[in-house]
């Protein structure tokens, strides 16, 4: 049985809209000076946005 590798259309959908949306509750954060949670070396950490894109965009 062959494994379909591919996201399907609504997949793909979704995965922009949850992107918009992270990008936009970020900019916010950034605004009004809030930090985000992120894991970082397996614990969960509150950083500033900009240290937390940083982080997230490595992977």
């Amino acid at each position: 049985m062959e494994i379909k590798r591919t996201a399907s259309r609504e997949g793909r959908k979704a995965e922009r809209a949850l992107r918009r949306a992270v990008m936009k509750m970020a900019e916010r954060n950034r605004k009004l000076g809030i930090p985000v949670a992120v894991m970082k070396d397996g614990k969960a950490v509150l950083l500033p946005v900009d240290e937390a894109l940083k982080i997230t965009r490595k992977k």
